[in-house]
């Protein structure tokens, strides 16, 4: 799916999930406070997660034609990258 949007499409969509990750970073950032990772870190991961989700999932085979379950599957994947990255944190913190 995402593969067939042009270069601009592209461009808007990545740029609208880092923008929404930010704000949704800072907001994460203040609950979590020391045991978090920092706002422009959590924004990577949060965006990695969102199109590395979408693109493994077309790697394995399942289109995903409609919009609403692209956002789905990239919200999933944002937030079980984010928790990964966060109980690693926590556990070599603890270590």
């Amino acid at each position: 799916m995402i593969w067939n949007l042009s270069v601009w499409w592209i461009f808007m969509a990545v740029s609208v999930v880092t923008i929404l990750s930010f704000i949704l970073s800072i907001g994460l950032s203040v609950i979590i406070g020391r045991d978090g990772v920092g706002p422009t870190p959590m924004t990577v991961i949060l965006t990695g997660g969102f199109f590395g989700s979408i693109y493994l999932l077309n790697l394995y085979g399942v289109r995903l034609s409609d919009l609403q379950e692209a956002s789905f599957v990239g919200l999933a994947g944002a937030f079980v990258a984010l928790v990964t990255v966060l109980l690693l944190k926590s556990a070599l913190n603890r270590a």
